[in-house]
């Protein structure tokens, strides 16, 4: 009897140090943060809305968090599309498990895209009469983007 407890312990603990490996190196893809990341840019702004393929899970145990990546996003405001490269974001564990999905970081890679396509996006996000002036100077030209934001408690 308590040979058998103890296989089943052995086996559930073995499991269990097994799946947190695998989440840890490799991750699951899913679609079910698709929403979470969606509402948070709709909190930024709601006229934004993005496009948005599988998102990726890294359990990351050094800073008790759960890393989420998506590639291949595109941002639009009305129309006017822009295109992002990846992104990720950092989840607290605790926040996780309790479904309340505190974000701890959120960082936004863009693709090569032209850059009066960008000034046009800016415009469109939050007009400015220099932007309007920059963009009619501008002939033609490329922008690559890393964007890092970091949330506080009140996010």
């Amino acid at each position: 009897m308590y040979k058998n407890i103890i296989k089943l312990l052995s086996a559930l603990i073995i499991l269990l140090f097994v799946g947190i490996i695998y989440l840890s190196t490799i991750g699951i893809k899913t679609t079910k943060f698709n929403g979470l990341i969606l509402n948070k840019i709709k909190q930024v702004d709601p006229r934004l809305n993005v496009e948005l393929k599988e998102v990726s899970l890294l359990l990351d145990l050094k800073t008790k968090q759960i890393v989420t990546k998506t590639k291949d996003t595109n941002l639009y405001i009305q129309d006017n599309k822009f295109e992002l490269s990846e992104i990720n974001l950092n989840i607290d564990i605790n926040s996780f498990l309790e479904k309340k999905y505190k974000i701890n970081n959120l960082e936004i890679i863009t693709k090569k895209n032209k850059i009066k396509n960008f000034l046009n996006f800016i415009n469109l996000y939050k007009f400015n009469l220099s932007t309007v002036l920059l963009e009619n100077r501008i002939k033609k030209g490329f922008i690559k983007s890393n964007i890092s934001l970091v949330f506080d408690e009140k996010n």
